[in-house]
């Protein structure tokens, strides 16, 4: 299930491009007048940065292949790379809509919604749409799901090493989200929530992983039947 058209994987990752650049501009604190570089210790933002490079790596492949007056599919992309991608985006996707939307989380004081809803909604549905559409099937591996879950233990670590370094965030805080504040909901709650979104990750991973199989097989010409995934 997939657009086999460069010209329009290419439209679709530029638009992908300005509505992430976007949201990103908006919760930069440039409208405010300043850059806010304590964004960037988000994991909301650093995984709507890793779209946005995402999709510019895309819009390069798909322009430089088309600019050699090559027909068809864009060449693919790293798909350990772009499914990590999808993995983060799409759990700042789940865990905001389902734990920090019911506290009223915000990043900085003065908020518009539309702030919210760029990094926490619209670019998470653009990535996966980018994939479902325009990414070929089967390129993902069993591997995969358990070197995505990587990702929130080091993002965790991430946190550490900032919170030691002097890291404050909104009512000066310590660490950038509350089930992982230690001043919050302590030591123990927080190994177990770190532990809890990795295996999420695991579990997103493989239902993404079956996902991309299923959509595989319907695109084998014939009886359906395709490679299994290695």
């Amino acid at each position: 299930m997939y657009i086999k058209s460069a010209r329009l994987s290419l439209g679709f990752k530029l638009a992908a491009v300005i509505a992430s650049g976007y949201g990103l501009y908006l919760n930069s604190g440039l409208p405010a007048g300043a850059f806010r570089p304590s964004m960037l210790l988000y994991f909301t933002i650093q995984s709507n940065v890793l779209c946005l490079v995402s999709f510019l790596m895309g819009a390069w492949r798909c322009g430089h292949y088309l600019a050699q007056g090559a027909q068809g599919e864009c060449p693919p992309a790293n798909m350990l790379w772009k499914g990590a991608t999808i993995m983060a985006i799409t759990t700042t996707l789940l865990i905001y809509w389902l734990v920090l939307a019911k506290v009223d989380f915000q990043m900085e004081a003065a908020i518009n919604p539309l702030n919210n809803l760029t990094v926490h909604l619209f670019t998470p549905v653009l990535m996966l749409l980018d994939w479902l559409l325009f990414d070929r099937k089967g390129l993902l591996r069993r591997r995969h799901p358990l070197q995505w879950a990587l990702v929130p233990v080091l993002y965790y670590a991430f946190t550490l090493v900032a919170s030691a370094l002097g890291a404050r965030y909104m009512d000066e805080a310590r660490y950038p989200y509350f089930f992982i504040d230690p001043d919050v909901v302590g030591w123990g709650q927080v190994a177990l929530n770190v532990a809890l979104v990795a295996a999420g990750f695991i579990g997103l991973g493989y239902l993404l992983l079956g996902l991309d199989a299923l959509l595989r097989r319907k695109n084998v010409p014939g009886n359906g039947v395709g490679a299994a995934v290695v």
